[in-house]
């Protein structure tokens, strides 16, 4: 560090002091960028940072700085200039502040050619905490990640292929019973159910229970959205309960267990029970909207577009119209479908029991259909155009979205049954196994980078350089980079 007296008059203030902590913690990546381009970028900045008023300058007989390079900005000054001083000086720190905006500016235009990341770590990107939050607040969190069910999280931005496979167990919280639920995490909480018959609220980052509310049986797929946990039970209720205290709320009892997932959508929650119907709820206060009788339901349905899109063990899959439950049409398959629909571009993804197919939303017109070795019950993956998806026969799948044609295959150490649904998230692709593994598997090649033996897991959850996953040994496990 320079000796104060030393320093040029810019670097004396206050406000200049607070600026450079600002901008020394962020990276300016140039690996996407052409050298001229970047080096006539930095000219423009240097040009416009000092214009500043030049009485001042004179007064003092100071020259001003060069522009420091990305990443070499001071830190820890504390000498203050006189109040006198900060007077004068006032100008030329709104100029430093618009010149941060100059270059703000000239970054946004050439958004493709830089990356804005957190220097906390060489191997983490920066974390769109922020956006994910936002996403959070408008839309909820449930099983799928989306009312669509495309099951991808496009904000994660800390773990990826380079990374994943330093994924170390962060720590382990302990059910009274077996974890068929996938997670969903809102707000720094993990939300899960359990075969114990509890929901269960826990510290993302420690595992600590927050709270548990214990309904009638076995508990599936939470589903959150505005302060409030939407969960179905095998006790034939749909419960809403305060994501704060779980406190319940309301409660409605349908004719059978549900097995099925809610999806909330349009302040309605959409879910399927064994009574062979599926309902619209109000979100607020439980009330049943409509209620279509189409075989038993233990998928979870998917919203789009204003339709509502479900699977039955009749083998049919059928789309609603979301606001009166009137049919649109219905398509039948090969076979029991336990698969939950995802909906990506105007096409329907499901898996049934003889292979994946995707259909027209619009009309229910098939697409193209793939044959699996066996079954599928896995809710598929969409995005990028790739369809991700396991199978009974122990491999998971990845398909090309447009024609269905086979991209890569993985073959997990079970037998059989990869029922878990694959999670996508910065380019990785997670999903679990009957034998005992975890894995995360770059999405675009299909090469094993990571896995962990947890015993038989559900789906994951990825949000925040974590990785969240339910097992069949009562346990939820949470990964993390070390460091983290």
């Amino acid at each position: 560090m320079k000796p104060i007296d030393e320093r040029q008059p810019e670097e004396q203030d206050p406000e200049y002091e607070e600026l450079m902590t600002l901008l020394q913690n962020v990276n300016l990546d140039p690996r996407l960028v052409d050298p001229q381009e970047r080096a006539r970028i930095l000219s423009q900045a240097r040009t416009r940072l000092f214009q500043t008023n030049h009485e001042i300058f004179k007064s003092e007989h100071r020259a001003a700085p060069a522009l420091r390079e990305p990443g070499s900005f001071p830190s820890g000054l504390t000498a203050l200039a006189s109040k006198s001083l900060r007077g004068r000086r006032l100008p030329h720190v709104l100029n430093m502040l618009a010149a941060v905006l100059v270059v703000v500016v000239l970054l946004g235009g050439s958004l493709l050619l830089f990356q804005l990341r957190l220097t906390l770590n060489r191997n983490r990107v920066t974390n769109g905490t922020g956006a994910n939050a936002s996403c959070i607040a408008k839309n909820g969190m449930m099983f799928g990640f989306d009312a669509q069910h495309t099951n991808a999280n496009p904000f994660e931005r800390i773990l990826n292929p380079t990374n994943v496979g330093d994924l170390k167990e962060k720590w382990v919280s302990q059910t009274k019973d077996q974890i068929d639920s996938s997670p969903a995490v809102v707000g720094g909480v993990v939300y899960v159910g359990s075969a114990d018959d509890n929901v269960y609220a826990l510290d993302a980052a420690s595992g600590t229970k927050k709270w548990a509310y214990h309904t009638g049986n076995n508990v599936d797929s939470p589903a959150v959205v505005g302060g409030v946990v939407y969960v179905g039970s095998a006790d034939g209720n749909v419960y809403a309960l305060d994501a704060a205290s779980g406190t319940k709320k309301w409660a409605y009892h349908t004719g059978g267990p549900v097995l099925s997932s809610p999806t909330v959508a349009g302040c309605v929650v959409y879910v399927g029970s064994a009574d062979g119907n599926v309902y619209a709820l109000d979100a607020a206060s439980g009330a049943k909207k409509w209620a279509l009788h189409t075989g038993y339901i233990t998928s979870s349905p998917a919203v789009a577009g204003g339709v509502v899109y479900a699977g039955s063990d009749n083998g049919m899959i059928y789309a609603f119209d979301a606001a009166s439950g009137a049919k649109k049409w219905a398509y039948s398959t090969g076979g029991q479908v336990f698969s939950s629909p995802a909906v990506v571009g105007g096409v329907v993804y499901v898996g049934s029991y003889d292979g994946v197919v995707a259909l027209d939303a619009a009309s229910g017109a098939k697409k193209w259909a793939h044959l699996t070795g066996w079954s599928v019950a896995s809710s598929p993956a969409v995005v990028g155009g790739v369809v991700y998806v396991g199978s009974y026969d122990g491999m998971i799948y990845a398909l090309d979205a447009a024609s269905g044609a086979k991209k890569w295959t993985f073959h997990t150490g079970g037998p059989m049954d990869v029922g878990s649904s694959p999670t996508v998230a910065g380019g990785v692709v997670y999903v679990g196994s009957t034998d005992g593994n975890v894995y995360a598997l770059d999405a675009v090649s299909g090469t094993k980078k990571w896995a962990f033996h947890t015993g038989s897991v559900t789906s994951t959850a990825v949000s925040g350089g974590m990785v969240y996953v339910g097992t069949l040994n009562m346990g939820l496990y949470a990964f993390h980079l070390p460091g983290t």
